[in-house]
């Protein structure tokens, strides 16, 4: 145990230890801001308050389905600490601008919609970057430990957000969160200006120009079915577990009727669940064949425990299957992105993931506004009992897709430049 925790990326790499330290905090102050804008959202006086939170909740992931793939591209043609810097930079400014609003309560329904729009327009540029460098910031021993960690970022944040954000909202209202938030990606921003590693791109792998590169990304999904089979997968595994952003807090509001406090209990049994696997992942460097068998066991466990969800008006068991939820989702993320960073070429990377990511989430506003139009109809735990059992089916694709068959031919290796 004691040479594994030597050989353990944090320990290793230091680089990356600062990577990960500045993703963590950012991170953090992204569960705040999402808290508290939900429920400030809940909280104003009005009937369509869940068809208002799935709009605005909708306006973060918008941009990154929009924006996704050209940031992605950015990143694989810029040096990566410069998206990293200009991302946090320009998160900071909108944020402050959002916390200057709510603290003068100065704000409509739509400014929140708007600032959420544009702080996550840039939120690609982040992720994009840090994705396309953790393999530079580490070696290819390390990678799958190095991913699980990269997974875990948002567990902890998730865990330690909902947490603090909780106690933050209950003890002094909602506007010390935004303003949390804002200074967040100040610290962010200095603590990745300290990274030393040089994280420019390889120049004798880019293409001619922009649009060439833009391609490429593309074309390299396409060209290998098994990718792309799982890819879609995601898609529609997204459809049905995204939706649970906006289930926790009105669970809170109209099934347990409870008080902020519950949000972040709720949410933090989520993010808890979440940080005990990827936990347990980052000691483990498999990536092999039987990770098509873990992905379904762990989505027919998640879609099994969100119809428990729906079936319950009790509080703890609601909690314990959020927190079972929680694992299984950090399995599959994990597993997945591990995956991922094994095949896929260097110079590729900050495109594929801009992309996977932009695929993954183009369905995410979808299902935001369906299910909170569906709220509005029938109660929430009949929404979450159905959304459960569709998952439960969806879990069955997996057996039906193309196997990317590793340790055989590499696609990643196969592909080249036009």
């Amino acid at each position: 145990m004691r040479e594994k925790i030597k050989k353990h990326p944090l320990i290793l790499f230091s680089d990356f230890r600062k990577l990960f330290i500045a993703r963590l905090i950012s991170s953090i102050g992204d569960k705040f801001f999402l808290l508290s804008l939900s429920w400030l959202v809940l909280s104003m006086d009005n009937s369509n308050s869940a068809l208002h939170l799935s709009i605005v909740m909708a306006a973060n992931i918008i941009p990154v389905v929009i924006f996704g793939p050209f940031m992605g591209t950015i990143a694989d043609c810029i040096n990566r600490k410069t998206c990293l810097v200009l991302a946090d930079i320009v998160r900071a400014f909108f944020m402050a601008i959002l916390a200057f609003l709510v603290c003068n309560d100065n704000y409509t329904i739509w400014s929140l919609f708007i600032l959420s729009f544009l702080i996550a327009t840039f939120t690609p540029l982040f992720e994009s970057a840090t994705n396309a460098s953790i393999e530079i910031l580490t070696d290819e021993e390390s990678i799958s430990q190095a991913v699980a960690l990269d997974s875990m970022v948002l567990q902890v944040s998730n865990l330690l957000g909902a947490f603090l954000g909780g106690v933050v909202i209950y003890a002094v209202g909602i506007k010390g969160a935004f303003i949390f938030n804002a200074l967040s990606f100040i610290v962010s921003l200095v603590i990745i200006l300290f990274i030393h590693t040089n994280l420019s791109v390889k120049k004798s792998t880019m293409a001619k120009n922009f649009r060439q590169e833009f391609g490429q990304g593309f074309k390299y999904i396409l060209s290998i079915k098994p990718l792309f089979a799982l890819i879609i997968f995601f898609l529609i595994f997204n459809f049905f577990v995204s939706p649970i952003a906006i289930f926790i807090p009105l669970i809170v509001k109209f099934v347990i009727n409870e008080q902020s406090n519950w949000l972040a209990i709720l949410e933090g049994a989520v993010a808890l669940g979440s940080v005990i696997i990827t936990l347990l992942l980052s000691f483990r460097n498999d990536i092999n064949e039987k990770m098509y068998k873990k992905i379904f066991i762990s989505v027919l466990t998640m879609g099994i425990s969100m119809s428990l969800i729906g079936l319950s008006t009790n509080r703890y068991i609601i909690a314990l299957c959020l927190f079972i939820t929680g694992c299984t989702l950090a399995h599959v993320n994990a597993t997945a992105y591990g995956f991922f960073q094994k095949i896929v070429p260097d110079y590729l990377k900050g495109r594929f993931f801009a992309i996977l990511t932009t695929m993954c989430f183009s369905i995410i506003p979808i299902t935001y506004i369906i299910n909170g139009a569906l709220t509005n109809i029938v109660s929430v735990s009949t929404v979450v009992f159905y959304e459960g059992m569709l998952s439960v089916l969806a879990a069955f694709i997996i057996i039906f897709i193309p196997k990317y068959q590793l340790g055989g031919d590499n696609y990643g290796l196969l592909y080249k430049v036009d």
